[in-house]
């Protein structure tokens, strides 16, 4: 479904949300041509349906939005391998309805983590990173938008925008969670910078 590279440009993690895996591939360049060779592969939760994901300021440290169970999934590196270390909703406790887990972005510091939850949530999950790399949740709230297909944070990192794709708007919300206004746009997306 989507595929990010690491910082340095050696590794490419490519999340199926089919088979519930993320493939690792090392790129390998040789007589100016590029090839990926697969590395690993790292097992999801089971029909959570991995779609985006985000590596934390160290890159040891990956966090994998489920899109089809409205989860975040965090993997830890050992070694050469990548180990489930936790899960977490997002969405309320009690909240039964359909989910659609779509984009997720750690800030400039690595101290807070965005996700947003589709379907009939229509949330953004607001969740502080721990000193161990851990989750731990501090807000959960409306979008005021249907389908937030995407969340990014502004260059100086003082406001955050959500892309609400079925109600045509982006919701645009200071760093403190409150929303400043929302601009009529429609079908949005993403919003790049």
């Amino acid at each position: 479904h989507s595929a990010f590279f690491k910082r340095d440009g050696s590794r490419v993690f490519v999340s199926d949300l089919g088979a519930d895996l993320i493939y690792v591939f090392e790129i390998i360049q040789k007589d100016g041509k590029f090839n990926l060779h697969k590395v690993n592969e790292i097992h999801t939760k089971a029909g959570g349906g991995p779609r985006h994901l985000v590596f934390s300021k160290n890159e040891k440290t990956i966090y994998s939005i489920l899109e089809l169970t409205g989860e975040i999934e965090v993997f830890q590196q050992n070694g050469d391998m990548w180990v489930s270390k936790q899960i977490v909703p997002m969405y309320a406790a009690g909240f039964d309805g359909d989910h659609g887990g779509a984009d997720i972005k750690v800030n400039k510091n690595g101290k807070l983590l965005y996700a947003t939850n589709r379907g009939t949530a229509n949330v953004l999950a607001t969740y502080q990173i721990t000193a161990n790399g851990l989750l731990k949740s501090k807000k959960i709230q409306s979008v005021k938008g249907d389908s937030p297909r995407n969340v990014n944070i502004s260059p100086g990192g003082k406001l955050l925008l959500i892309s609400n794709q079925n109600s045509n708007n982006i919701t645009v919300l200071s760093k403190d969670g409150k929303i400043s206004t929302s601009i009529p746009v429609p079908k949005p997306v993403c919003v790049i910078f």
